[in-house]
């Protein structure tokens, strides 16, 4: 088990103008770090958070087993919530939602997420607020140099590799639940006798 590479960056937004502030952000600092980044853009206003998520999460999956694409993502959207459930349906994604450097670096050492997931807006005193571009990108800079397992006790580190293993068996068997419902109808695959 091994830190996600976090070298070539898919990254995709809601349409929102306050999520592409934030991406821009995000990208101008990535690339003045070195990192290869794939911007993913809008086509029009009707292109939803689902359209991109799917998109961006293709490519990462695909940068799983083959050079050339994505080793990892980034996605923003109002409360980072949306872009997550979609992301997390996809094959070798781990989405996890960051709205603090610390919760960066909390998710990134004990689940090592290779899409994060950024909301544009957070509650501050009890009103929604924008998060600034500057401090997406102090989440984003947490998340790069956190690696899998930081400062957890060495005694604990199988835990979590268990818990990494655990998730990816249960991505196969989903998608395998998945198919041999498509195959049978809902409910046969289960031997479930369901009336209609």
């Amino acid at each position: 088990m091994f830190t996600v590479k976090k070298e070539f960056i898919a990254i995709g937004t809601d349409h929102t103008d306050q999520g592409n502030k934030i991406r821009n952000a995000i990208i101008e600092y990535l690339e003045s770090q070195g990192r290869k980044v794939k911007a993913f853009d809008h086509q029009s206003e009707e292109d939803s958070y689902v359209k991109i998520a799917e998109a961006v999460c293709k490519e990462v999956t695909y940068g799983q087993f083959r050079e050339g694409f994505p080793d990892s993502a980034i996605l923003i959207d109002q409360f980072g919530s949306a872009m997550s459930s979609v992301a997390n349906l996809f094959y070798k994604i781990i989405a996890s939602v960051a709205w603090d450097p610390k919760v960066a670096y909390e998710i990134t050492r004990k689940n090592n997420p290779n899409v994060l997931c950024l909301s544009t807006q957070a509650v501050n005193n009890g009103d929604l607020v924008k998060i600034s571009p500057e401090f997406a990108v102090s989440i984003v800079d947490t998340w790069l140099k956190t690696d899998f397992l930081q400062n957890i006790l060495e005694d604990q580190h199988e835990k979590y590799i268990k818990r990494q293993l655990q998730s990816e068996r249960i991505h196969i068997m989903a998608l395998g639940a998945t198919l041999s419902v498509l195959r049978t109808g809902p409910g046969r695959s289960l031997g479930l006798n369901i009336r209609r």
